[in-house]
């Protein structure tokens, strides 16, 4: 399968720079920053590439695959490579870049198509349907392969980010263009022979600058591991402490519930309400005045709507603590029978109301 994404403009006489393609959703799918590096360090856009007017139609790759000289416009002067940036003056941010060597009879075309047409590689490559950053589905361009006849070609409308141009400093002509070039050499050269240890100290200067920015990196690195480590040992902690406070919590509230006498079920539904509720100290630990309190209403409450619900069944010998009298008298069975059939009255089953009214279940 082969892929086509589209760029923009064109640099220096005779020779443009010429930026490939981005990273981003282009016209054939999504292209990430990996997949286009590993593309330069395997040569998919080597030194001799040609770039052609225009891509080839369906019928042209099917009769002549390898192209013809006629539509060669330019060539590339260097491999491409991935920039993260880009050139600041010129460029549109990160991809792949390259010089290329405008063929003789296209430089004034060239010229006057800046900034109208684009650039588009046609190279091979494997794709697979997958998530975008974007969160929607689409197609992700997974690898492109190096191929002779593969391309990188001028057309018409821009897809993935790529352009070339003529630079600004081609207009003034090659003497111009190297002239700051000379003078720096001439300054160098001077400053070297006349001032040798001045440079011996820049040098000096330099190298230590370099040692010091590389201990600060490796600073930062360390504190970076040792914060994450902190923070994953907090975390460590405060679960331990919550756990450590669940047991105590359960433990008290189970032992004052089982000093009321409740019906077992009740006891067990609120032991487990009561939990939930435990009252924290900023040590993790449970404060024990005040979840004491909330447990002792808690149970004081409950006792109070039993021992209502069994008076109303005209239950008589009603403990304090609203459970049901111990005994075989018919009075008694009669009373937990009553209170059995007023639980399941007001919705719940028959089987949880007979264990709450201590009456067996067979």
């Amino acid at each position: 399968m082969r892929f086509r994404e589209v760029s923009g403009p064109s640099a220096k006489p005779g020779t443009i720079e010429v930026h490939i393609i981005q990273p981003g959703k282009g016209s054939s799918g999504f292209y990430f920053e990996e997949a286009l590096k590993k593309a330069c360090e395997s040569g998919v856009y080597p030194k001799g590439m040609l770039m052609h007017l225009d891509h080839p139609t369906r019928q042209q790759e099917e009769d002549q695959p390898a192209r013809v000289t006629g539509t060669i416009a330019a060539v590339l002067t260097e491999p491409g490579h991935y920039l993260e940036e880009g050139d600041p003056a010129a460029w549109d941010g990160p991809g792949i870049y390259a010089l290329a060597e405008v063929r003789p009879k296209f430089v004034e075309d060239m010229k006057w198509l800046a900034g109208k047409i684009g650039v588009s590689h046609y190279v091979d490559g494997y794709s697979k349907e997958g998530l975008l950053p974007d969160g929607s589905k689409g197609r992700i361009i997974t690898e492109l392969l190096p191929s002779k006849f593969n391309s990188v070609d001028f057309v018409t409308i821009p897809g993935a980010g790529g352009h070339s141009r003529f630079s600004e400093m081609a207009e003034r002509g090659k003497e111009k263009e190297m002239a700051p070039d000379k003078q720096l050499s001439i300054r160098l050269s001077e400053i070297m022979t006349s001032d040798p240890e001045v440079v011996k100290e820049i040098r000096k200067q330099v190298t230590e600058e370099l040692q010091i920015e590389s201990q600060t990196e490796s600073q930062k690195k360390k504190l970076t591991e040792a914060e994450t480590r902190i923070k994953t040992l907090e975390s460590e902690i405060k679960e331990l402490k919550g756990k450590v406070a669940e047991k105590a919590a359960r433990e008290f509230v189970t032992t004052e519930v089982g000093k009321a006498k409740l019906p077992e079920s009740v006891g067990k539904a609120l032991t487990e309400s009561l939990v939930k509720q435990a009252v924290l100290s900023e040590d993790g630990s449970i404060d024990s005045v005040k979840f004491g309190m909330i447990v002792t209403e808690a149970i004081k409450a409950k006792q109070t709507e039993i021992a209502d619900i069994l008076k109303e069944s005209g239950v008589s010998g009603v403990h304090d603590n609203g459970s049901v009298p111990s005994g075989t008298s018919g009075d008694v069975k009669k009373a937990r029978e009553d209170y059995r059939d007023t639980l399941v009255e007001n919705g719940m089953s028959k089987e949880q109301a007979s264990r709450l009214a201590g009456i067996e279940v067979v």
